[in-house]
């Protein structure tokens, strides 16, 4: 059984045309200390403007941009977890994000980031980045309904050699139900979202193929249920494959609040790989102290 342990820090300026800081150390017991996020934000540029550096949540798909104590599963999405990694990418670098002059919701966010290893990228050992882009579109559809759709895409070097670089797209989904009178104990959430990657396939002389490219690929649809003000009833199907290996996985979640400062997590999960299929069942509690900040819809 792993445990995990961490803590949360943020210092916010509201109001202020100075920078706001916010920083979110952790800790795991088999790992050293590390900071998960930390970065500085603009307050007062113009045009629907904002920038951000440090070390950030990179904006690619939606689940990505959360933190993982706001997921309604205990496990993370084959896919994310075969690609990202079990916590999802997080990069250094710089990101700037334009809200669009339009009607309704529309913000496009491009980014220059170091590289992650743990993402297949290389971008520090030969002096390039990562670059990204992200867009982000929501329309509400009356009171009570809305979607969102977003898009992103992503290039960056990798190891492998000089000249040899990783291609990843991606797309999400996001259909939510909330009465407006009862939006606290009632919804229905739908969400899809898939990722697909390429990496330069080499040729005898370890140089990068022409047309040649490596695939991985995968996807998640979840369902999400909210009868009550504590409840949440979720099931996930997902499907990832990276070279020759295939994955499979379908979880049933149960998620219970009995405060605003304390949440229980219950997921049964059944996974298929290289013919095999197995049963796991997991369990996640958070305790929270104090005010914390408002994440993305």
């Amino acid at each position: 059984m792993e445990r995990t342990r961490k803590v949360s820090l943020a210092r916010l300026r509201p109001g202020s045309a100075r920078p706001r800081s916010d920083s979110n150390p952790s800790w795991i017991p088999t790992s050293a200390a590390q900071v998960e996020e930390g970065h500085l934000t603009s307050l007062a540029l113009p045009f629907g403007l904002q920038f951000r550096l440090g070390k950030l949540k990179v904006p690619f798909g939606k689940l990505n941009t959360l933190h993982t104590h706001v997921w309604l599963s205990v496990t993370p999405p084959l896919a994310m977890n075969l690609l990202f990694g079990a916590e999802g990418w997080k990069d250094t670098g710089g990101q700037l994000a334009w809200l669009l002059p339009l009607p309704t919701f529309h913000e496009l966010t491009v980014a220059a980031l170091r590289g992650n290893s743990d993402v297949g990228f290389a971008a520090a050992a030969n002096k390039r980045f990562a670059a990204l882009a992200h867009l982000r579109n929501f329309f509400p559809v009356g009171d009570d309904l809305a979607f969102e759709i977003g898009g992103s895409a992503a290039e960056g070097p990798t190891a492998d050699c000089d000249r040899c670089k990783k291609q990843l797209g991606g797309a999400d989904f996001t259909l939510r139900w909330k009465p407006l009178e009862s939006n606290v104990r009632h919804s229905v959430t739908i969400q899809a979202e898939t990722i697909w990657i390429k990496t330069n396939a080499l040729d005898a002389n370890n140089l990068a193929r022409p047309g040649g490219w490596l695939p991985a690929d995968g996807f998640w649809v979840l369902l999400d249920l909210q009868p009550g003000l504590r409840w949440h009833f979720a099931a996930r199907y997902d499907r990832a494959r990276e070279g020759e290996e295939r994955l499979r996985g379908f979880s049933a979640i149960v998620n219970f609040w009995p405060s605003e400062f304390s949440n229980f997590k219950i997921e049964y999960r059944r996974m298929t790989a290289g013919g095999e299929s197995w049963n796991e069942g997991h369990l996640y509690t958070q305790i929270l102290l104090g005010a914390h900040g408002a994440h993305p819809y």
